[in-house]
């Protein structure tokens, strides 16, 4: 045991100078000299008063256990040397199995509240009576040609990658797209979008037939999702395509006829008259952005290879997640506080555990400094 001396000191905030140290492990403040020389005196007055009254403390020891206390010297002596071997520039500061209050206090909008977009059906962002998600019983996988995807993924694995996921501790979000995350001694840009996509993917291969649903108060025409499609320019729709309405009832009979593949594999569930009644619900607590339905209703029936099973699996796949990893502006803006948890404690939650990133992402994550970095230029200062 060692005496030491704890002091709490209230300055005024205008007085200190804070950016001294790249982790505010040391700050400068005004007067410096005269309040550390005046602190001295008070501690030299204290001791000086020491001596009229001393207490003395003696430890008993039991028979056999001086070896131990040996031991634990030698101990102490080693976990001291590595102190002064490690260096500032090489610690980490953080523990990626920590947990944020923040995360159990999310405030939930007023129910029923919804996205108002002229040109979609918007979904409720709260579990209510309205929006529901009922679990699917799980069932043996048995088909090869999932199987096989299964493998392709596990295959095409970077371990790195996947290191650097499974020890992330999340940082904040930068814009619609872009957050920031910590590994070890490293500070990364990641593209959280491109991120999504390759999640969702995964878990529909991963989760394919054991999905739950996510169930539409209000079923949705597909005949009319269609037409709002038709009517964006990301369709790329010309006269020389056809008339709109007989291109909607096209796509309307496609899916229609593929509806029970869609229902068991993928819990995505298209009724007799031609109404979307449920989507898949791929993440607990996520949502997909309703402004980009039609469009993806519209992909289903002309991108999805309907002919080839393991194509057609493929390509399914594909789309959903390419939907699923969309966002809007309007409903960031509208929900921002829902926005932002959103991606701190489900999506990076489900990289961490979920997502077996191939070499591919390595493109979308982008190392922006470290602290070795830092300390060269932060501890000339």
């Amino acid at each position: 045991m060692h005496p030491f001396t704890y002091i709490s000191l209230e300055i005024t905030p205008t007085h200190l100078d804070v950016n001294v140290h790249p982790t505010k492990h040391e700050v400068h403040f005004l007067y410096e000299d005269e309040i550390i020389d005046k602190i001295k005196r008070r501690i030299e007055l204290k001791l000086l008063g020491s001596n009229t009254t001393r207490t003395f403390y003696k430890q008993l020891r039991l028979p056999g256990i001086s070896n131990i206390d040996m031991e634990d010297n030698e101990n102490e002596a080693s976990l001291k040397n590595f102190d002064k071997e490690r260096m500032d520039k090489d610690r980490v500061r953080t523990d990626s199995k920590e947990q944020k209050l923040d995360k159990f206090l999310l405030q939930k909008p007023i129910p029923n509240q919804e996205v108002n977009n002229s040109n979609s059906t918007s979904f409720t962002h709260i579990e209510d009576e309205s929006f529901k998600i009922n679990t699917a019983r799980k069932s043996e996988l048995l088909l090869t040609s999932i199987k096989q995807m299964q493998e392709n993924v596990e295959r095409r694995l970077n371990v790195m990658l996947r290191k650097i996921l499974k020890d992330l501790v999340f940082v904040g979000i930068v814009n619609e797209a872009y957050a920031l995350f910590q590994y070890d001694t490293k500070l990364y840009l990641c593209n959280t979008s491109k991120f999504c996509e390759e999640l969702f993917y995964q878990r529909l291969i991963f989760e394919f037939q054991n999905l739950p649903h996510i169930q539409l108060e209000t079923p949705l025409d597909i005949r009319e999702l269609v037409r709002i499609a038709l009517e964006c320019e990301e369709a790329g729709w010309s006269p020389e395509d056809g008339d709109k309405m007989e291109l909607a009832e096209s796509a309307c009979k496609i899916l229609i006829e593929k509806a029970p593949i869609m229902r068991e594999y993928f819990s995505l569930r298209i009724n007799e008259e031609a109404q979307l009644e449920a989507l898949p619900a791929i993440l607990p607590q996520h949502y997909p952005c309703s402004t980009h339905l039609p469009m993806y209703i519209l992909r289903l029936a002309t991108e999805v290879d309907w002919e080839s099973e393991v194509e057609c699996f493929e390509t399914f796949c594909r789309e959903t997640a390419k939907f699923y990893a969309l966002t809007s502006v309007l409903e960031i803006e509208s929900l921002p506080q829902r926005h932002n948890w959103l991606i701190e404690h489900v999506l990076y939650p489900s990289f961490k555990r979920y997502l077996l990133p191939p070499n591919h992402l390595k493109q979308q994550l982008y190392e922006l400094t470290n602290l070795s970095q830092l300390y060269k230029v932060f501890e000339r200062c």
